[in-house]
């Protein structure tokens, strides 16, 4: 920007410094969130475990570190999901839950029991059997149906 300066040509430089600042914010969080997945993956990896035990979620201008313990359950809306979590708060993030459901396929405690929904088995409080099919009370009593096709498999997989 040189003297005169001019309304129009003020305005462009601004937008221009603006697009950067997000691009650079945007890179900057791209890296903060692959140095918290490498440490997450190392920290797996020297203790043994073949499982995922936290999540990273990319807010605006931060990445949210979520541990899966606290997670209650998964909840697909469209492309986004909701992270139900036992503090009471609902954590949206842009990932689909297919992304969830790949990553946490291995985990002990978290089982897919409908195409919305991915639950963690610790926080299940009663299974529900209803003429209309089977759903899953959840700590925080939510309830969430179950896939009729693999309505065996699921009961199976919490009560064990």
């Amino acid at each position: 920007l040189i003297k005169p300066i001019y309304s129009e040509k003020l305005k462009i430089c601004i937008e221009k410094f603006q697009e950067r600042q997000q691009r650079w914010n945007k890179d900057f969080n791209r890296q903060n969130l692959v140095n918290l997945q490498v440490e997450e993956l190392v920290d797996n990896h020297i203790n043994k475990s073949s499982y995922p035990r936290k999540i990273f979620v990319n807010m605006i201008g931060s990445i949210r570190v979520i541990n899966l313990e606290e997670v209650i359950y998964f909840d697909a809306s469209g492309s986004y999901t909701k992270i139900n979590l036992q503090s009471g708060e609902v954590v949206l993030c842009s990932e689909t839950i297919k992304t969830y459901a790949d990553s946490l396929e291995k985990h002990p405690d978290f089982i897919r029991i409908h195409r919305s929904h991915i639950i963690n088995k610790q926080f299940v409080s009663t299974i529900l059997r209803k003429t209309n099919g089977t759903s899953i009370r959840m700590f925080n009593n939510d309830e969430l149906p179950v896939a009729q096709q693999r309505k065996s498999e699921i009961v199976k997989s919490i009560t064990h």
